[in-house]
């Protein structure tokens, strides 16, 4: 019979030939079993919200979770996946990675909260032309730190050396995440009547879409200017765990739903959550980007409020609230510190057909 050594201590012909051709066995199984150790003390205990924990999670062909939904009537699994879009070249060029993270985080964890669902796991993907240590644990480390925050446990994922598809010193993620919410407490679309109020809460920057463009303007500022923006080009997007926290203090049904502000802006996004009967009308005044966003697109001479079809432009989340609880509402988004702001109400569709109008 012939048994074969651990990988980790014997680097066979095979591999060696492997890695010559830019895939390195020897060293992801290193990163992985880091990474594994770093991750199991926490991650096998129960989580504070109490909903379940990790039974088996990073290292093996598949992770597993044990479930505690006894307080749930009718427990329903949410899922969501991202990526993080061409900011990770800005990041990457720049050797500013212990950020990035958050962004991926946040990208899928915002999704799901719209639902009144609370994130259970998450899983990466992490593609490469080459492996380098630092890279890869800057950039795990910050997932770990972000989902650590959203009391999240990370279940594994996949990590590919991809020479043939990447560049030298780049790479790509994404992210997938499973949650639950009991089938009572589910936000939805249908919730949403005539007379609702929108609420907005302040995005942390461009977050982690229209970067193709955002990029674009960043190379034709001066370096100088570069220099400047780039701390706000790469700050990382707002997590809104604390919607879920200000849910649990409102009566059901009054927070009717929310919409996550990404790729397309305010009308495209906020128009998901909007019933074909309704139309939400959005003051046209009441979205204020702040000023670097505005400055920005000026130094290559564009409106930035011309392109509310691409960009957040400074609102990155919308609840959409009952008149009853909008005072409230508005009161402890700001104890808070997310800046609210009152855009618009949700009214009866009228002759023209549409989900958003600005008035």
């Amino acid at each position: 019979m012939i048994k074969f050594p651990p990988t980790s201590d014997v680097v066979s012909p095979s591999q060696a030939s492997y890695a010559a051709s830019g895939v390195d066995i020897s060293k992801a199984d290193a990163l992985m079993e880091g990474l594994r150790q770093s991750s199991s003390p926490t991650g096998l205990s129960l989580q504070p919200h109490g909903l379940g924990q990790l039974v088996e999670g990073i290292g093996g062909f598949a992770g597993c979770y044990a479930t505690r939904f006894q307080d749930l009537e009718q427990p329903i699994l949410v899922a969501c996946t991202d990526g993080v879009g061409t900011k990770l070249n800005l990041a990457t060029e720049s050797g500013q990675l212990d950020d990035i993270g958050q962004d991926l985080v946040a990208m899928c964890l915002n999704d799901l909260y719209t639902q009144g669902a609370t994130p259970l796991f998450f899983l990466d993907y992490f593609a490469c032309s080459y492996l380098e240590s630092e890279q890869f644990n800057r950039v795990l480390t910050s997932i770990q730190r972000a989902l650590t925050y959203c009391e999240t446990s990370l279940m594994g994922g996949e990590t590919a050396e991809l020479p043939g598809l990447f560049s030298m010193g780049h790479f790509d993620i994404a992210g997938f995440v499973v949650g639950v919410v009991d089938a009572s407490q589910r936000l939805h679309k249908q919730q949403v009547q005539a007379g609702d109020l929108l609420v907005g809460w302040a995005s942390s920057g461009f977050h982690s879409n229209g970067y193709s463009l955002v990029r674009k303007w960043y190379a034709q500022c001066e370096k100088q200017l570069q220099q400047k923006y780039l701390p706000y080009l790469l700050k990382p997007t707002k997590i809104y765990k604390s919607f879920l926290g200000l849910l649990q203090q409102f009566p059901q049904g009054e927070v009717r739903i929310a919409s996550h502000i990404t790729g397309g802006g305010v009308s495209d996004n906020l128009a998901r959550v909007i019933p074909k009967h309704l139309t939400a009308q959005l003051q046209r005044d009441s979205i204020q980007a702040p000023a670097w966003m505005h400055a920005f697109a000026q130094e290559v001479g564009e409106d930035l409020m011309s392109y509310q079809d691409v960009f957040n432009c400074g609102i990155g989340w919308i609840s959409v609230v009952s008149p009853g609880v909008v005072d409230a509402w508005m009161t402890k988004s700001t104890e808070l510190q997310l800046s609210p702001v009152l855009l618009g109400k949700v009214t009866s569709r009228s002759s023209i057909d549409c989900a958003v109008v600005y008035i």
